[in-house]
């Protein structure tokens, strides 16, 4: 260990009456922060950092880690946040970087959905006195703010459920909005279950480094196309790109068809908006190929970024299989339109493998720049129930970086040559991607990192390629005797 390392440990551990966490300090003149115009570099080194994930450790209470691209690590745990947490918090459930308090440093916003709540009993005790009624959770997402010398577990910012007391979902999915560089950041949160699954999604600016009351949009919001029906979920997924925030609404109700789903483009003008225009796009939008069959799931999974929109259809059924999975790209203009492109198969003329029953392809899906040829926008879709090797464990998962808008694919699993470990039963189960940005360059020559979360392989691990730290890395949680599911959510 590093006399950094140590020095770093031993501050947690002697402060940890105070709840502070003063790992992995960026460097060491720096006596505030100055960004480095890179998406994720938390230390300030010019190079993107990894945050992870890991709801159901410690039996669901959760936890987050930071990774480095030096290395070094902090891990943030529910019990180092004040409040009670309750039974099973899921601290950890989502995450997304960004300086949302506005002093230069970034910080961790970190859903908890479960926070708070605890189960009752059905029978009185045996001393007779009624039987506890437990207490609803609090969903909630934790903003653990950045320091010049780390992440500070004292005083996080909360924002609550605006609609406590109702199920709402709130936090099970969120993202960041800026709609310019210099435009202050907002949160957005989906709450896909309020008001009997008509969903929406909360928009929450920030002021002096706290939030302002929330926006809550939906499809019968002004300005927004459509009306508000019950178990279509919108807010299920979210993702954002410069103006625009897109949602998906997995279980829309198209044409009379049930859970054939729809994603909605919500933009704005104002540098902080107030209000939203949303126009919504389903596989019964004139353009998009298909149609809208019963339980597609269009928009179970969203992603957005450098002109391109990806639509996960995991449950499309193609070419005679049952739940092979697609996904539907559109181009994204500044002002938020979409136009739509290719709905991408294992099938689709230049896609690895093909399709076959309950693959789920695109199950999870993401956009970078340079995934696979430095400067080429890609979308990096999983097939979590996918058994590429030969002969393969059953449902170990594999992974698709398709070049846009040429479709040139390069197909990726456990049994890859250069991926670290090897197939394994079920490890495909809820895998997750997402994008490291790489260091600032032109466009022409960015490298983003391919990054993997298998949660259900062992405890969890999570994948990066070899553009981070000119080899695949293979991460397990720093406290992996009570880590459980490590890599269930990418930031």
């Amino acid at each position: 260990m590093s006399r950094t390392s140590m020095l770093c440990t031993a501050l947690a551990i002697s402060l940890s009456s105070l709840a502070l966490v003063v790992c992995g300090s960026g460097p060491a003149h720096a006596a505030t922060c100055r960004p480095t115009g890179v998406a994720g570099d938390v230390d300030r080194d010019g190079r993107a950092d990894l945050v992870v994930g890991d709801p159901y450790a410690d039996g669901s209470q959760g936890a987050v880690e930071v990774v480095r691209h030096s290395g070094q690590r902090t891990h943030i745990t529910r019990s180092q946040l004040p409040g009670d947490p309750g039974d099973e918090p899921e601290f950890g459930t989502a995450v997304a970087v960004a300086d949302l308090t506005g002093d230069g440093c970034l910080d961790l916003a970190i859903s908890s959905p479960g926070d708070g709540g605890r189960e009752g009993e059905d029978v009185p005790d045996h001393e007779g006195d009624p039987p506890d009624p437990g207490t609803p959770a609090l969903p909630t997402v934790f903003i653990v703010r950045g320091t010049p010398t780390g992440f500070t577990t004292a005083e996080p910012i909360r924002v609550t459920d605006p609609e406590a007391g109702t199920f709402t979902s709130f936090a099970d999915d969120i993202a960041v909005l800026q709609p310019t560089p210099t435009s202050p950041p907002q949160l957005v949160v989906g709450m896909s279950t309020r008001r009997e699954g008509r969903g929406g999604v909360a928009v929450y600016g920030f002021d002096g480094g706290r939030p302002g009351a929330p926006v809550i949009v939906d499809r019968s919001s002004p300005g927004v196309d459509g009306s508000a029906t019950a178990r279509s979920y919108f807010g299920e997924s979210v993702a954002t790109s410069g103006r625009s925030i897109v949602v998906g609404a997995p279980g829309t109700r198209v044409a009379g068809v049930d859970q054939a789903g729809s994603v909605t483009v919500l933009t704005s003008t104002a540098a902080a908006p107030r209000s939203f225009t949303g126009r919504s796009w389903s596989q019964d939008s004139a353009g998009v190929p298909g149609g809208p069959e019963v339980e597609d799931g269009f928009g179970y999974s969203v992603a957005a970024g450098h002109g391109w929109v990806a639509v996960g259809v995991p449950t499309e059924d193609l070419d005679g299989r049952t739940n092979p999975g697609a996904v539907q790209l559109f181009q994204l203009s500044a002002a938020g339109d979409l136009v739509p492109r290719q709905l991408l198969g294992q099938n689709t003329a230049g896609i690895p493998d093909s399709s076959e029953d309950y693959d789920r392809f695109g199950e999870s899906v993401t956009i970078g720049l340079g995934l696979q040829r430095a400067g080429v926008p890609a979308v990096l879709v999983t097939s979590p129930l996918e058994a590429r090797a030969a002969p393969a464990p059953q449902y170990s998962g594999a992974w698709t970086v398709v070049h846009l808008p040429t479709v040139k694919a390069a197909g990726y699993s456990l049994a890859s040559p250069g991926v670290p470990g090897h197939p394994a039963a079920d490890a495909g189960y809820d895998m997750e991607v997402s994008a490291l940005a790489g260091p600032q360059a032109s466009a022409a020559a960015r490298r983003d990192a391919v990054v993997v979360g298998i949660p259900n392989r062992s405890r969890g691990r999570v994948l990066v390629d070899a553009s981070w730290r000119g080899t695949w890395q293979s991460l397990e949680s720093s406290e992996v005797a009570t880590s459980d599911g490590f890599g269930a959510a990418l930031g």
